[in-house]
């Protein structure tokens, strides 16, 4: 009998993969031949062998009517089978099966990893999806951590575990009839909805201020950047009630510390953290126009070179991480039917968490602005010299949504965003690292091709631990000074080096692939930094 060619794939990183040529005869026990040769080619503990659908091989009788040319087989070191499951529809379900998921790639100049292509692949064959999108800032990141765009038709309210696949920043979209709080998708109004990850309501906001570029320095600043950890002392209750933000209690320690730690093992409102941008890639930075590439629509946004603008980057801390914890604690990573209590009360909890997390980005600004005396009260607006809002978006949320083009007929959809600027409602503001510039892009052409949906950053070209590994190649202070010449506030220096600008992709290659390479969007008008806030200790 001849060799079979197989391909053996590691079951819990299906991008690690391996071709085999298999001869049944040369074992008596064909089952543990499989597993060494697992072993020694994808190099871990194989005890499981599954094929493509989830059907466990436990006997070389199994095994050999399974047997064929170009086999795929999945190596489980004692995991269950990660992956679409293979059942047998009821006579409904197959009245609704949908399309294959159509998976479109922003990417074409900007780099983008094969393991993020493979969890993109990955959360295509979710049961009910439709359209996968990943933009150019996509990158992988761990488990349950969905990527950048998904539109499905319909999710099966069956759906499992072993239907998640290990992702994140995605945007998507599926039926209505169920909603999924642990995954960042879109779907159809009459299915399930998938939920929006830990971080619920993270976007940025882009303010005027009333400072002068000609007259701003910013080592000063950065002096006069104190205090603005901790609680905020101004009128929070009054603030929020005016927001129409509910106050949420939550676990201030068991989510972890985001900027400064508040009290220990105590439950409290969730205003108390209205305070700093948070850990890890948030931020607060000003800066200022160098280029003004479109000049029509840089005066109708009523924007100004000679003025200092404050970009804020946050979310909703760990209230979102809160939300997260308390649905998969009790359902797991299955999908909610939304008009059911259990959906209904997501969908309240998710809005809140927006509203918080806006209304956070707005304090962050208030106070970054009072210490500077570079506004009026950005929270309830101002006279004089007028503070602006340019623009504030989300870029982790669901929202129901029309879809389709004009002159189609148009559907009804959740719209998930992981990490996804929304194309659909004006000017987005797409910053590179903070040792790059950032740009103010107009969204143009059918956005339904993308997704309605724009890339929000630069994406990580390296992990946390990489990045933190090159500590010896400069010191901490230099890491404080970029070479643009601007300033960077933080006290954290593993935060320091895991954020540094050289972690990041090239932010000129995602907007090429925006703008030359898939006439999606066009550059208003290009902003530098000038200081950085990340963190400060008191």
């Amino acid at each position: 009998m001849p060799s079979t060619r197989l391909t053996l794939i590691k079951n819990s990183q299906q991008n690690f993969r391996t071709a085999v040529l298999f001869n049944p005869r040369e074992s008596d026990d064909k089952i543990a031949a499989i597993l060494t040769l697992a072993k020694n080619k994808l190099r871990i503990r194989a005890t499981r062998i599954f094929v493509e659908g989830g059907n466990e091989i436990s006997s070389s009788d199994e095994l050999a009517n399974v047997l064929q040319n170009d086999r795929k087989l999945f190596i489980s070191g004692g995991e269950d089978y990660i992956g679409l499951l293979k059942e047998h529809p009821s006579a409904e379900e197959a009245a609704f099966t949908p399309a294959p998921a159509t998976i479109t790639n922003i990417a074409y100049e900007s780099h983008v990893e094969p393991d993020a292509f493979a969890q993109l692949k990955q959360t295509a064959i979710l049961k009910g999806m439709r359209y996968v999108f990943g933009m150019p800032d996509l990158h992988p990141v761990m488990p349950l951590r969905l990527l950048r765009k998904y539109v499905p038709h319909r999710c099966d309210i069956r759906h499992r575990r072993h239907d998640l696949p290990s992702i994140d920043r995605c945007v998507a979209a599926n039926s209505m009839r169920n909603t999924f709080p642990s995954l960042c998708t879109c779907q159809f109004i009459y299915n399930r909805f998938h939920n929006t990850g830990d971080d619920i309501g993270c976007g940025m906001v882009l303010y005027s201020t009333r400072l002068s570029v000609s007259s701003f320095k910013p080592q000063r600043a950065a002096e006069r950047l104190r205090g603005i950890e901790g609680p905020w002392d101004g009128p929070i209750k009054e603030v929020m009630e005016r927001a129409g933000v509910e106050s949420t209690e939550f676990d201030a320690t068991a989510l972890g510390t985001i900027g400064n730690t508040i009290g220990t093992n105590i439950l409290r409102p969730p205003f108390l953290h209205l305070m700093s941008p948070g850990g890890g890639n948030h931020f607060a930075e000003l800066q200022q126009f160098t280029e003004i590439l479109d000049p029509d629509e840089f005066v109708r946004a009523n924007l100004s070179a000679d003025r200092v603008y404050l970009l804020v980057h946050s979310g909703s801390r760990r209230l979102g991480g809160s939300i997260l914890a308390a649905h998969t604690a009790k359902h797991g990573h299955a999908g909610l039917e939304p008009s059911s209590p259990e959906g209904q009360s997501y969908l309240r909890k998710h809005d809140n968490a927006c509203k918080w997390a806006r209304l956070n980005r707005e304090v962050i600004a208030r106070r970054v602005m009072e210490r500077l005396n570079a506004g009026d009260d950005v929270v309830e607006g101002g006279k004089g010299k007028k503070v602006e809002k340019v623009l504030d978006l989300w870029h982790n949320n669901m929202e129901r949504k029309e879809w389709g083009s004009e002159g189609e007929t148009k559907k009804q959809v959740w719209v998930h965003r992981k990490g996804a600027a929304p194309s659909d409602r004006g000017l987005v503001m797409i910053p590179g690292s903070r040792g790059a510039c950032s740009y103010l892009v107009m969204p143009v052409g059918d956005q339904k091709e993308n997704g309605y949906s724009l890339a929000h950053g630069a994406g990580r070209k390296w992990t946390r631990t990489f990045a933190l590994s090159r500590q010896h190649r400069c010191t901490s202070q230099q890491m404080r000074t970029t070479s643009l010449g601007s300033v960077v506030i933080c006290e954290d220096e593993e935060l320091l080096y895991e954020e540094q600008p050289d972690a990041y992709k090239e932010i000129t290659d995602i907007i090429t692939d925006l703008t030359a390479n898939r006439r999606i969007a066009k550059v208003v008008a290009i902003l530098s930094p000038l200081l950085t806030y990340k963190l400060r200790k008191k």
